[in-house]
């Protein structure tokens, strides 16, 4: 794989799933309509809006490493083809938002 664009795409979306959350996860983003987990239960209240994002920032931090730790692995070692290093961050992406809507829907 030659193109540097391609090969370092899901690095970046990697890097992105974990420090955009980061706000999320210390509280610091009140409700809004731009930036946040952004589902119509956060919207009930101030303590959906931080529980939901608080915990969505987590398993956007958490999946974020996996997809940078499984690129490198799909890279490096096991030399993948372009598709599945698209893929993988799409599939762990998915997996994100699944979490976090089955979360929110435990909350009141």
């Amino acid at each position: 794989m030659s193109n540097p664009v391609i090969k370092n795409l899901g690095y970046v979306l990697g890097i992105v799933m974990v420090i955009f959350p980061i706000p999320l996860l210390i509280g610091k983003v009140p409700r809004n309509h731009l930036y946040g987990i952004r589902i119509p239960k956060a919207y009930k209240s101030d303590d959906n809006w931080y529980t939901i994002n608080k915990y969505g920032a987590k398993v956007l931090i958490f999946w974020g490493i996996i997809n940078i730790i499984t690129e490198f692995l799909c890279i490096n070692i096991f030399h993948a083809n372009h598709l599945i290093i698209f893929t993988i961050p799409v599939l762990f992406l998915l997996l994100a938002i699944i979490q976090i809507f089955m979360f929110s829907r435990k909350i009141k």
